[in-house]
């Protein structure tokens, strides 16, 4: 073959090359187009991501599905607040699900007339800003931007007189958990009011700073509008009519005895009670609950299976009621403090009348009930009272009069009083179990069988600029360059 002719093919091949690479680019190109043009008309939302951050809980899902009045949501927000995205697109997943829900976006600045109008009906502060207003029939519940994230404060800035300036960052998105809050809240025409007993010791419900407080579990209760309204009963003082649900939180002095015959009396009357006992001390409620068929132990449970050096022992093994079925269904743990046993004084009572008694939480089988785990006095020797699995917390019903509401009695008895203080709320699923508790003890059926919202964190990356710009290099420079070399290398081999 002359050299003529060999010139000639490696050009036609060469030309090949080229041209087999502008069909394919222009290919790619078509196939891309075409992919962004049926995204933007038919699109559905897939989530990957390690935490479900955008997937709506099954809670949120059941509620939505139960709202039966017209709600509408107000977002009076400036859009340039960088959580505004995260409300918007969040709530419109709510209106997707639901459409009696109404969405409304109020930019103050950009619609001052508007503004003035949503100022002036809900009777808002002039300097209100970025909040979210949901209304339904006369009711109203408002969320301010500050509660809707989590913060956390770093010192990161040093000034010239060598303090730390401290910077602000988003943690945590709580979106979700306040909106199906609102909506609960909300969608419930009877005013709820919880009294919580002091005088023996309690945790401190107005307390979040410290971590036995009750601060957290009292924002709780506010988020679907309970309010928390001190309570006590020395003296002449009663359980007022309107209380709905009486809360009892590690008492670690005796109760007196015209104490315990009032709640004798509300519970009687078909009362609701939240009972959380302290790891040391009884607080003479144990002969109160006996008359309801449960026995509260003077001991303290070790799991040796799930207990932890510091005392808290981890429940995976749950009972067959609306209260935890959520979370043995969903198969989240819970995490407690030294309990002590709560169990069924006699399993045969089974007179019509009799209250009904069920099983929440039990540790393992390889757990142990100690007396004198915790003296009062003096240095003494645990002495073991029982081995197996123990009952640490327990639901109790009895019907009440037929066609009348709220006649019925009911109270949950848990052995540990720090499963729901600041420390541990969050920890596991503590916040639903609590959340449960109270909406059973309330009578809201329509938050029951299903999980709350997870906690959604937000995760940052700290870089010095030098990195940042070796980052920039890499990204921009080095692998698109890489990418180029290869190609014309290939090209090149190809050619010859």
């Amino acid at each position: 073959m002359s050299e003529s002719m060999t010139n000639g093919f490696t050009r036609i091949r060469a030309f090949g090359s080229l041209l087999n690479a502008a069909i394919g680019f222009v290919a790619l190109a078509l196939i891309l187009a075409s992919v962004n043009y049926l995204s933007q008309r038919h699109f559905k939302r897939v989530d990957l991501s390690a935490e479900a951050d955008r997937q709506l809980s099954p809670l949120t899902k059941q509620v939505l599905d139960v709202v039966t009045n017209e709600v509408r949501v107000i977002v009076y927000f400036d859009r340039r607040v960088p959580v505004y995205k995260h409300v918007i697109e969040l709530l419109r997943q709510y209106e997707q699900i639901n459409s009696r829900l109404t969405l409304e976006v109020v930019d103050y600045e950009a619609k001052p007339v508007r503004a003035a109008e949503v100022v002036a009906r809900y009777k808002l502060p002039v300097n209100a800003k970025d909040l979210v207003i949901f209304d339904t029939t006369g009711r109203t519940h408002i969320i301010s931007s500050g509660e809707l994230s989590n913060y956390a404060y770093s010192d990161v800035i040093r000034s010239e007189s060598g303090a730390y300036l401290h910077e602000i960052k988003r943690t945590g998105f709580k979106g979700e958990r306040l909106f199906t809050s609102a909506l609960v809240a909300v969608s419930d025409s009877s005013p709820k009011l919880a009294y919580y007993l002091t005088g023996h010791g309690e945790h401190d419900p107005g307390n979040f700073n410290t971590d036995g407080g009750y601060g957290k579990f009292s924002a709780m209760l506010s988020e679907i509008q309970v309010p928390l309204i001190p309570l006590t009963l020395a003296g002449a003082n009663q359980i007022p009519p309107d209380c709905k649900l009486l809360i009892i939180a590690g008492p670690q002095t005796d109760l007196h005895a015209e104490e315990l015959q009032k709640l004798d009396a509300y519970l009687g009357r078909g009362g609701r009670m939240l009972t959380l006992f302290h790891y040391n001390s009884r607080a003479g409620l144990d002969q109160l609950l006996e008359k309801w068929n449960v026995r509260v132990g003077a001991n303290t449970v070790i799991d040796y299976e799930n207990s932890r050096p510091n005392g808290a022992l981890v429940a995976t093994r749950f009972g067959n009621h609306p209260v935890v079925r959520p979370i043995s269904t969903a198969q989240l743990p819970l995490q407690l403090v030294f309990p002590r046993t709560i169990d069924v004084r006699d399993p045969n009572a089974n007179k019509a009348d009799s209250p009904q008694v069920q099983m929440l939480i039990e540790t393992g089988p390889n757990s142990v009930a100690f007396r004198d785990y915790f003296p009062k006095s003096g240095p003494k020797r645990p002495v073991e009272e029982k081995r197996g699995t123990q009952k640490i917390a327990l639901a109790v019903e009895r019907a009440g009069v037929p066609g009348l509401a709220d006649s019925s009695t009911r109270m949950a008895i848990i052995g540990d009083s720090f499963v729901f203080n600041n420390q541990l709320l969050d920890a596991a699923a503590n916040r639903d179990f609590a959340w449960h508790g109270v909406n059973w003890l309330l009578d809201r059926s329509q938050t029951l069988n299903a999980i709350g919202p997870r906690p959604v964190k937000e995760h940052t990356v700290s870089m010095t600029q030098k990195q940042i710009q070796r980052l920039s290099g890499l990204l921009v420079g080095i692998i698109p360059g890489a990418t180029l070399c290869l190609g014309m290398l290939v090209w090149f081999r190809r050619s010859r």
